[in-house]
C-alpha cells in the first residue's frame, strides 16, 4: 500500500505547477527542472537566513526578549484567552 501511496505523490509532483521535476523518458526516473533548483535554492536561503535565526530568537529566554519572541508570547496568550472563553481544554 505504501508503493501506491509514493507513485501517486510522485506523479502529483510531477504535474505540479509551476513544474520541478521532469520524467526522464523511458526510464522511472525523475530530474529536477531549472524551476525546481532555483525553488529549491530559495527554500534553503529561507531557512538558513530567516527560519534559523528566528527560531533562535524564540527559543531565546533572555529576561528583555528580542521582538519577535514578544510578538509570539503575545499571540500565545491571546489564543489561550480565547480557549478559555470557549471553554475549552487548553
Amino acid at each position: 500500500m505504501i508503493k501506491k501511496a509514493e507513485s501517486r505523490n510522485t506523479r502529483r509532483l510531477g504535474r505540479a505547477k509551476p513544474r520541478l521535476i521532469e520524467c526522464t523518458p523511458g526510464t522511472h526516473r525523475y530530474t529536477i527542472t531549472p524551476d525546481g533548483r532555483r525553488h529549491a535554492q530559495f527554500l534553503t536561503r529561507v531557512h538558513d537566513r530567516l527560519l534559523r535565526t528566528g527560531l533562535a530568537e524564540l527559543s531565546d529566554q533572555r529576561p528583555d526578549p528580542p521582538p519577535l519572541r514578544r510578538a509570539a508570547d503575545t499571540y500565545n496568550a491571546a489564543v489561550d484567552q480565547l480557549i478559555h472563553h470557549a471553554g475549552l481544554a487548553a
